[in-house]
């Protein structure tokens, strides 16, 4: 299996099909949390939605046309983030991250994050990350600021969440800004 330790305490790991229960266990858990800002959460009911997701990233995986990956920490399955709609004309991608509430507050997401902006910019040489994040979910947009993100507009009614729509704050990344702040 293919796992990537981040530091002691975490490591992502490749969403494989046999993860399909424990990741379906942790959304169900988190199910009320989660849904105020990811819409595919009301779309997965069973173990066997998560298995038809995990297999479906495979398969985009094999095509590098998308890389899902779970984090653990402290051996715990504590969430997911990954590349996104890779477009390999523009050198692009898109990154979608999230973590259950305990794990919250923790520095974790930042540090899986960096550890995959260094993995698509360095090992995939993409030349721009996306991050699109609802507007009111302050907590969430501090990550892109924090890692050096350039905010780049406002996406009015970019998604419809529990019957209301949400608007995104855009942020971008690009391969030579990254370099810059890693000095």
């Amino acid at each position: 299996m293919f796992r990537r330790r981040v530091d002691d305490d975490l490591s992502l790991g490749l969403c494989l099909p046999d993860m399909a229960i424990p990741l379906f266990a942790l959304i169900d858990s988190q199910r009320a949390y989660l849904r105020q800002w990811l819409p595919w959460v009301d779309d997965t009911h069973s173990s066997d939605d998560t298995l038809a997701f995990l297999r479906q990233q495979l398969q985009l995986l094999a095509e590098r046309e998308a890389m899902s990956l779970t984090i653990l920490y402290q051996g715990q399955l504590a969430g997911c983030l990954g590349l996104q709609q890779v477009d390999w004309r523009l050198q692009s991608a898109k990154i979608g991250y999230w973590l259950a509430e305990p794990y919250q507050g923790k520095g974790i997401m930042q540090r899986c994050l960096s550890h995959l902006l260094a993995l698509a910019f360095e090992e995939w040489q993409l030349a721009k990350l996306e991050i699109r994040v609802a507007s009111s979910n302050l907590r969430s947009r501090r990550l892109p600021e924090a890692l050096g993100f350039r905010h780049e507009g406002t996406l009015r009614r970019a998604e419809r969440l529990q019957h209301d729509y949400v608007d995104h704050e855009l942020y971008g990344l690009l391969h030579e800004e990254w370099l810059t702040s890693k000095r």
